[in-house]
């Protein structure tokens, strides 16, 4: 996981990130506060997120959308609790939102490659994994729309592994802890795509 320190980066978030990597999810998870405030709860939502609790991650994260509804972090979290239950709709609405508020957000547009990757496969794969699994062409879905969002995906992708990280041009610099790292390197790179089309 990274986290980019901005002045505006608060102690909860750094804290939680550093209980993350030392301690794991569930004690990050317990030794969060019991505030209610926004950065509280996108901060829980996303360790449930990455505990796979993904009811209650969207419980929590449509507590936060309640109490800002354009804060960028809230809707990103809240668009990938509703792909890693399945709801492709609900988070394709999400991220819609999520794209028109902060859609040079390089986090916003990692989340938004998962998203259009993962909801052209015909098999459901979780979006919460790090990575999501290259799979071969015959499990992709083929109508025009799935290969138009597996072209956004690879380009978004291939973006990404091209853009330099924190402090670059479209680093996320108001961005929350998130359960979904940005790809460090070309060594990472999905095969997806042309790549997987042969």
């Amino acid at each position: 996981m990274r986290i980019c320190l901005t002045p505006k980066t608060s102690t909860l978030r750094l804290q939680t990130g550093i209980r993350l990597v030392d301690d794991g999810p569930a004690a990050a998870l317990a030794a969060m506060p019991e505030a209610d405030d926004l950065e509280t709860l996108c901060a829980r939502g996303s360790v449930l997120l990455i505990l796979g609790r993904t009811d209650e991650a969207v419980r929590v994260l449509q507590e936060g959308n309640q109490r800002d509804s354009k804060d960028a972090d809230t809707l990103r979290l809240l668009a990938l609790a509703h792909l890693g239950r399945g709801e492709i709709n609900r988070a394709q609405q999400l991220f819609s939102e999520l794209f028109i508020l902060a859609g040079d957000w390089e986090i916003v547009r990692h989340a938004k490659a998962i998203f259009d990757y993962v909801s052209v496969l015909a098999t459901f794969q979780n979006p919460l994994s790090p990575f999501p699994e290259p799979v071969h062409w015959w499990f992709l879905r083929r109508d025009t729309e799935s290969l138009r969002r597996l072209d956004e995906a690879e380009a978004i992708f291939a973006d990404l592994l091209a853009a330099p990280t924190c402090g670059g041009r479209s680093s996320p610099t108001g961005g929350r802890i998130h359960p979904t790292p940005i790809l460090p390197g070309s060594e990472n790179r999905l095969a997806i795509g042309k790549a997987t089309r042969s």
